[in-house]
């Protein structure tokens, strides 16, 4: 019976007792998520074919060990151009000669920490969670970082606290890639951001896309509720996402164990 369609209703289940009443609803919602399955499609597609961006300077960000548990020094700079994981076309085609778009991109999500925002983003940290959670499947295809304004021994204290030993975590330091990326103002508060960047054949750093939660002036929030699993999964229950928001006051299980 699942997966057959039976008197107008593809069934999803082999419930003999499901209503008519339920069928007959279940079957106009599968139909809009079939909508909106087609509009993420779209939008996915409008995304991937973007003309090229601006070229970007090589910015530089401040690094630390590998490991969280190796302490926050010995620091070191590390480049824009060094969180790829390839390196640039030996002997680079003239432009308009068959250069490519490199296979692997860099994802950038700009944490909402340090300088006027002095407490880590409880949604921001939920973000994080979840790209730690996923890193090592994102590895296969992009390369990805945590970029923030804090100083890199606070930023180290927080990732420890939450368990993030999958991720590259970076202090934007002294540089203008925030303000420059619109996850900063001039007077220094901080937004939440997802950015990707390419590298053409001949090394030069291209920005490809950034997202923010606020779409417009009357959507401030949500724009990038669609990389995070947490109210998606709500959204499968009777109650909804409903007010919720994300805290840093019930933990992980780190520090559960911790505890």
């Amino acid at each position: 019976m699942v997966h057959e369609m039976i008197e107008g209703t593809y069934r999803q289940t082999n419930l003999p007792n499901e209503s008519p009443e339920y069928l007959s609803k279940r079957e106009e919602l599968r139909l809009a998520e079939i909508e909106l399955l087609n509009a993420r499609e779209r939008v996915a597609a409008l995304r991937r074919s973007l003309p090229k961006g601006a070229t970007i300077q090589d910015y530089e960000f401040i690094e630390g060990p590998t490991s969280l548990d190796d302490g926050d020094a010995p620091t070191k700079k590390v480049r824009l151009s060094e969180l790829f994981s390839y390196a640039p076309h030996p002997n680079p085609l003239p432009v308009g000669e068959g250069e490519k778009t490199p296979d692997r991109a860099l994802v950038i999500y700009h944490f909402m920490y340090g300088k006027k925002q002095t407490v880590a983003c409880p949604m921001c940290t939920a973000w994080i969670d979840s790209f730690n959670g996923i890193a090592h499947h994102l590895a296969q295809n992009v390369d990805l970082a945590i970029v923030a304004a804090a100083d890199l021994p606070t930023l180290r204290a927080h990732a420890r606290n939450r368990g993030w030993d999958k991720l590259r975590l970076l202090s934007a330091g002294d540089s203008t890639f925030k303000y420059d990326l619109g996850s900063e103002d001039r007077e220094r508060h901080q937004d939440s951001t997802i950015s990707v960047f390419t590298r053409d054949r001949d090394g030069a750093l291209r920005h490809f896309y950034s997202g923010h939660p606020r779409l417009g002036e009357d959507i401030k929030e949500r724009g990038i509720d669609e990389l995070n699993p947490i109210w998606n999964v709500l959204d499968l229950t009777p109650q909804g996402r409903g007010k919720f928001y994300a805290s840093l006051d019930y933990g992980t299980k780190v520090q559960a164990a911790r505890g």
